[in-house]
């Protein structure tokens, strides 16, 4: 992981380039998901059925609209919970 910005207005004003715009906010999937008819309402984001980080895909099959804290939330804890598990360790996941 690596900083590229001190703040918000310095990402979006400074550090916003074309490589890291395609990288960070990945546009073509958002234009193709809002082409499929997958679009957000006011206080949604993308979320994951399967994060990546788990073995899911970045495409329109694994992507559904999720309120943003419930997102946060959810992605956050599992974020918590993995981080200091060596990669390609096999998890179990059981949802309550």
């Amino acid at each position: 992981m690596e900083m590229v910005a001190n703040n918000y207005l310095d990402f979006l004003e400074n550090k916003l380039f074309d490589e890291l715009l395609d990288e960070v906010l990945l546009p073509n999937l958002v234009d193709k998901l809002n082409v499929d008819g997958i679009t957000l309402n006011t206080g949604q984001v993308y979320s994951y059925l399967i994060l990546p980080i788990l073995g899911g895909a970045y495409d329109g099959s694994n992507i559904y609209p999720l309120e943003i804290y419930e997102h946060y939330n959810l992605t956050g804890e599992m974020h918590q919970k993995i981080r200091d598990l060596p990669e390609g360790t096999h998890v179990s996941i059981n949802i309550e």
